[in-house]
């Protein structure tokens, strides 16, 4: 086959394992996005990992961390997610009132741990 027609079948079939198996998907979360941001559903619903994440932020407060560096990238190596699905978690575990993320003066972010559990 000459190298012209195999880079064109291999953009095509590559095109079509896009479409096929990630495209679905991502309209699918996409969908959820809008919804809970519509408030048609709740954000709780949206993000399943929401409740493992309230676990590990409990476990570092129980083991005496008070300020926590890189919050979101912490989150993303725990969990294995990518970085805007991260920052959504992380937004959701501000909302709930497990933690605050701030800045420090040398500009880096870092999540204050609430001492208590949020009611």
């Amino acid at each position: 086959m000459p190298q012209f027609k195999r880079r064109t079948f291999l953009g095509l079939s590559g095109a079509a394992v896009v479409a096929l198996f990630v495209a679905p998907r991502a309209s699918a979360a996409h969908v959820h996005v809008r919804l809970a941001r519509q408030g048609v559903i709740s954000s709780d619903v949206t993000e399943p990992l929401l409740e493992p994440a309230i676990a590990w932020v409990s476990q570092l407060r129980q083991s005496g961390v008070t300020e926590l560096l890189y919050p979101v990238s912490r989150l993303q190596r725990q969990f294995l997610i990518g970085y805007n699905r991260t920052c959504r978690l992380a937004d959701s575990l501000a909302e709930r009132g497990e933690w605050t993320i701030d800045f420090s003066a040398d500009g880096t972010r870092y999540a204050r741990i609430h001492a208590t559990e949020p009611v």
